[in-house]
């Protein structure tokens, strides 16, 4: 997850509104993630959320407004993620390659 952070810094779509610690707002992450570009632009999207959440997740709270940082972002980023998730296995359960990338996410990040 560290090669995501200077992507994280740059921007970030999926994660409008979402703060990183240096106080850069997020606003394109599906750009570069785990995602290949052929797929539809909800699971690109989805993955991008994915793993910004799991970043968040990964990063300690050094201080108190750290861990009050930590947890908005992890708030806006993963709440509903494993829903999601199973959502789009239902819509997408008949397609090996977009399959083959919700597989490998993690099911139980909430």
């Amino acid at each position: 997850m560290k090669a995501l952070l200077p992507l994280l810094l740059r921007s970030c779509a999926a994660c409008a509104g979402v703060s990183c610690g240096s106080g850069v707002a997020m606003a394109s992450l599906a750009q570069e993630t785990r995602a290949p570009e052929g797929l539809p632009r909800d699971v690109r999207a989805f993955v991008a959320r994915h793993e910004a959440c799991e970043h968040f997740l990964g990063e300690e709270p050094y201080d108190a407004a750290r861990a009050r940082e930590l947890a908005r972002n992890v708030k806006s980023l993963c709440t509903g993620s494993d829903a999601k998730l199973a959502r789009l296995k239902r819509k997408y359960a008949g397609h090996a390659a977009i399959m083959d990338v919700l597989l490998r996410l993690d099911p139980d990040l909430e």
